[in-house]
């Protein structure tokens, strides 16, 4: 096992890397983000046929888990080992995903670090096999600029899925934050324990999928 990592707390049980570039304060290292679980439950509903999945990007495993509660996830792995092992899972960690060579014989799903989302989308494409399936959970900016146009030329979505509610990515997987009064004291409850809220999101995200090989228009449709 590779020396541990940690970036943030364990104040949830499972939290993932993820991609946001809305928030005002530095980066966190190596983009590390969370993101609600329920991203990946609802990207189930709408893409039952995913299947024989690695998540590439797993920290602390928020999108893998109810993959694997479904039997859909098969590998994880990740550059930061943040703790997510998974008994009936094969990891991997210490793993660069874009230096990754081996063909995948099977979908990829993941929420990238936004810095690299580009070049994780047409690595998971290199790495599949014709009719198989990369999701990514990415801002729905990830449309714009003349550049990745080109690049949704060469590599349309077979479908883009927008959350029609808000869908938090959260920094160290910081959902809830102490609550603070108008004088911005935290407030607590009558036992003196803090007082927890959780917290909204400024970006709008949405799956993207594609299916390799495929050149048709892409079909925009929405979910939650």
């Amino acid at each position: 096992m590779v020396n541990k990592d940690w970036i943030g707390t364990k104040a949830s049980t499972f939290k993932c890397l993820g991609a946001s570039n809305h928030t005002n304060h530095e980066r966190e290292k190596n983009d590390y983000y969370a993101t609600d679980p329920i991203a990946s439950e609802l990207l189930l509903k709408i893409e039952p046929q995913l299947d024989n999945i690695w998540e590439p990007s797993v920290g602390e495993g928020h999108l893998a888990e109810p993959l694997r509660k479904e039997g859909k996830l098969k590998i994880v792995s990740d550059l930061v080992d943040r703790g997510y092992y998974p008994e009936d899972i094969k990891y991997k960690y210490s793993i660069d995903f874009l230096e990754f060579k081996k063909p995948w014989k099977g979908d990829i799903v993941t929420n990238p670090p936004y810095s690299v989302a580009q070049s994780f989308v047409e690595h998971s494409l290199s790495l599949i096999d014709d009719k198989h399936y990369v999701a990514m959970f990415l801002k729905l900016t990830f449309c714009e600029g003349k550049e990745r146009r080109k690049f949704f030329e060469n590599y349309p979505p077979i479908r883009i899925y927008v959350s029609s509610s808000r869908i938090l990515c959260a920094m160290n997987g910081e959902f809830e934050k102490p609550k603070k009064d108008k004088n911005g004291s935290i407030c607590v409850d009558k036992e003196g324990n803090t007082i927890m809220q959780k917290q909204s999101s400024a970006a709008c995200y949405a799956w993207f999928i594609w299916q390799k090989g495929y050149k048709d228009p892409t079909e925009l449709k929405w979910f939650n």
